[in-house]
């Protein structure tokens, strides 16, 4: 970062001369720039293990992951997920970690016989993620949200202890329900506080995270998980249930033992401050605060 700074020029009046990936190294910190310990392919592709046939790693979309995938009438196991080792144990000895992920809903049909009311989607669990049932299984505690058959969003959260529950998150004033049909993608982030016994769901209008969020909603839950250090993106269907959704989820980022991830640090420049992009030819003025309007 820094010898992206002393490349830029400085000049009269005011005046910077630099590339664009310059310009924008001049503003440090947030969502895009904060280092994850867990990514969807840091760790490898090959640690994530598939239960089932209908979900699938996807690979011509960032990476991400297919989580139900033309599922007609599944009955029975394996319950339909796919599980990766974090790397590192979330719970009450580090307090406080990030998720952040995108989601799509593609397309899904309407509740049928036997299907749940809630489809895990984004948890973090202890169960073994070679085990099916992921991340249901007897005895497992589980943390995170999922995608209800109503086409709407849920907290949801389940320890060993019998602290068990969902709450709606999508209201007029909360998460939004999501668009089937179109690509409409949702990014969200996850602040865990294991301690305090809360998790704060935020929804962004861009992939950059910055700014006020477009909605958040801040759930309740037991503070007995200590041990969390499976991540598992799931379509569970349930016995004897119908297609209920196809749908991604891509950008996965995990941030161990912090709760913020959307810090930015601007640079100190005056209000009218231009900035000569030298490989695009664009002139960028600041605002004195926070953002770069390109001149025209």
């Amino acid at each position: 970062m820094r010898s992206l700074e002393l490349a830029i020029k400085y000049l009269a009046g005011d005046r910077l001369q630099g590339t664009a990936a310059e310009r924008a190294a001049l503003t440090t910190g947030g969502y895009a720039n904060t280092s994850a310990d867990f990514t969807e392919t840091g760790n490898g592709e090959a640690t994530w293990t598939t239960h089932g046939s209908l979900v699938s790693l996807v690979t011509d979309h960032d990476g991400g992951y297919d989580y139900v995938k033309g599922n007609n009438n599944h009955t029975g196991t394996p319950e339909q997920s796919i599980a990766a080792d974090l790397g590192f144990t979330c719970g009450s000895s580090n307090g406080k970690w990030v998720l952040g992920f995108d989601h799509d809903v593609e397309s899904r049909n309407s509740q049928g016989t036997g299907d749940p009311p809630d489809n895990p989607l984004v948890n973090f669990t202890n169960a073994d993620k070679t085990a099916d049932y992921l991340p249901n299984i007897s005895g497992s505690d589980t943390l995170g949200i999922v995608y209800n058959y109503q086409n709407y969003m849920r907290a949801s959260y389940h320890d060993s202890s019998g602290g068990n529950g969902s709450q709606t998150m999508s209201t007029s004033t909360a998460i939004s329900t999501p668009v089937a049909s179109s690509i409409v993608w949702q990014y969200f982030l996850l602040t865990f506080d294991i301690n305090a016994g809360t998790t704060k769901v935020e929804e962004f209008s861009t992939a950059a995270r910055t700014g006020t969020p477009t909605a958040s909603y801040t759930y309740t839950h037991s503070k007995d998980y200590d041990d969390l250090d499976v991540i598992v993106i799931m379509g569970y269907t349930g016995d004897n249930a119908s297609k209920l959704y196809n749908g991604k989820v891509t950008n996965i980022k995990v941030f161990n033992n912090t709760d913020n991830v959307t810090t930015q640090t601007y640079p100190n420049l005056p209000n009218g401050a231009i900035f000569e992009e030298s490989d695009t030819g664009k002139h960028y003025m600041w605002d004195g605060s926070t953002t770069w309007n390109e001149a025209s």
